[in-house]
């Protein structure tokens, strides 16, 4: 899972296989449903914020790194931006085999809206795992902290649902309820949180000599 190699794509790319495998198999409503909001919506955004806590430390040339006159904010876009580039072209090829498939994606709240269902989350965690893997200057507790926010959610998300607010704080909210009159608020809130977190990544990468 080093930063540039192809490591970066192998858990997208198992787990693509995977979900495929399971539509083909389950190709009756709602199983093609349950599995395409598993993916898109839950394991996609579960991926981003692990190869997010990944995509800086696990380097071992980050002291030549540190060494080049290249902005922190720069560095860390280009240790975070391919994998999400991998993310979003499996998440884009997925729909595209629903699609070669006859599945219609309207059932999911629509084309338009479905990428944002995956793509906010998936920028949330990403955020988050790379914030606490730099604030606590080690990959692993970063991916802990993604795979705890991750847990904890899915498995109150009846509750969040249940609350007047809640569900502005869930990160399921668009894959297990797109028709939710709080999802705009959803977005704005997961959108605001990711610019945030990445913003706190940026001043702790600038902090270079903590990890060296």
């Amino acid at each position: 899972m080093r930063p540039f190699r192809t490591g970066q794509a192998l858990l997208p790319a198992a787990f693509w296989a995977l979900f495929a495998l399971m539509i083909v198999l389950f190709d009756e409503n709602p199983g093609w449903v349950d599995s395409t909001r598993a993916y898109l919506g839950a394991i996609l955004p579960l991926l981003g914020g692990i190869l997010g806590a990944y995509a800086v430390l696990d380097d071992p040339a980050l002291e030549i790194l540190f060494s080049t006159p290249v902005p922190a904010w720069r560095l860390l876009a280009g240790r975070l931006i391919p994998p999400l580039a991998v993310l979003a072209a499996a998440a884009v090829s997925f729909q595209l085999f629903l699609a070669a498939l006859g599945f219609d994606l309207d059932i999911l709240g629509g084309v338009y809206s479905l990428q944002w269902t995956w793509l906010v989350p998936t920028l949330a965690l990403t955020g988050w795992g790379a914030a606490i893997a730099l604030a606590a200057r080690h990959c692993a507790g970063g991916a802990m902290a993604v795979g705890a926010v991750w847990l904890i959610q899915l498995i109150a998300r009846g509750w969040f649902l249940s609350q007047k607010n809640g569900g502005v704080f869930l990160l399921f909210l668009g894959i297990f309820n797109p028709e939710d009159a709080r999802l705009t608020a959803n977005r704005v809130f997961l959108s605001v949180s990711a610019v945030l977190l990445l913003t706190a990544a940026v001043a702790l990468f600038k902090r270079q000599e903590r990890f060296l």
